[in-house]
């Protein structure tokens, strides 16, 4: 996982010593930031996802909160900062931030910092968009839609999200792998066997 963090991060000059990324056992296809740089991703959005881009993608997505303080600015619009700072309601915030919805402007901003921050990184800036094409497809199954229900419409958000790519004039041959396609399947496989064995 720091394979695909870490370049992500250097190659648009964000301090890798501010962030830590954990990988937690869940069938949940989730990722969220948490306050002080912390993101956390599921085993379960590992397995959904079909390549490192595509996470890569995801994780852009939550360093743009992260840069732009959206989870602070996001409790203190819920809980107010009385609240937060008396410690009262604690367990009102934890439920908020793990299934943190933010508002749609904040979910924008940071859907189109991640462009930025793949095309820096060159990785495909379409990841985001074919993220969003899958979590589509995802919404109308009958699996767990925890990652989708706190988020905007995946549809409304390709659309600003293909215009965005569009300004950029990118170029297809410019981008690389996050990490190969192998190490990508080796991750994935590293995770189901550890499911499998309940490790």
């Amino acid at each position: 996982l720091d394979s695909i963090f870490i370049p992500l991060l250097k190659d648009n000059y964000i301090s890798t010593k501010n962030y830590d990324l954990f990988l937690v056992k869940s069938v949940e296809v989730n990722a969220f930031a948490l306050p002080d740089d912390k993101i956390i991703v599921t085993t379960g959005l590992i397995n959904f996802l079909d390549s490192a881009d595509y996470l890569s993608a995801v994780l852009a997505h939550e360093v743009a909160h992260c840069e732009k303080n959206h989870v602070m600015k996001s409790l203190i619009t819920n809980f107010g900062l009385d609240l937060l700072l008396s410690g009262s309601g604690t367990g009102e915030v934890t439920n908020f931030v793990t299934g943190q919805a933010f508002s749609r402007q904040l979910e924008k901003e940071a859907d189109e910092m991640a462009v930025e921050y793949l095309d820096a990184a060159r990785i495909n800036p379409n990841s985001i968009a074919k993220v969003m094409d899958m979590f589509d497809v995802y919404l109308s199954s009958d699996d767990d839609v925890s990652w989708i229900s706190s988020h905007p419409v995946p549809s409304d958000r390709k659309k600003y999200l293909s215009q965005k790519i569009d300004r950029l004039k990118t170029n297809p041959k410019m981008y690389k792998e996050a990490i190969s396609s192998a190490s990508w399947n080796r991750l994935k496989d590293r995770i189901s066997s550890s499911s499998d064995n309940g490790s």
